[in-house]
């Protein structure tokens, strides 16, 4: 990646209990903090973040969309960073 001032921090969002609720999704970004705010584990929480930097707010979801199926219980960790790496099955997604 050629950015400046990109979020080149590689993060595991662990797996979640699936509770029912509809899940957030956030507008992509590159800059850092690719994503602030609880949720995606301890990597994008103020603690981890640059608060000296800028004020940054938690971003306000674009849409949310329904939970996997009530049978299972839990969704899969991934690994998150500046592009697709890979879920804790293996499945991986890129450019």
């Amino acid at each position: 990646n050629d950015c400046l001032d990109c979020d080149f921090r590689v993060s595991r969002v662990p797996s979640k209990p699936i509770t029912g609720e509809d899940i957030p999704v956030y507008a992509g970004r590159g800059q850092y903090p690719r994503f602030f705010g609880p949720g995606r584990g301890p990597t994008y929480h103020e603690s981890n973040t640059e608060m000296d930097v800028y004020a940054w707010e938690a971003p306000e979801p674009i849409a949310h969309i329904p939970e996997p199926a009530p049978e299972l219980e839990r969704t899969y960790a991934f690994f998150d960073g500046a592009y697709g790496i890979v879920n804790e099955k293996q499945v991986a997604l890129g450019e």
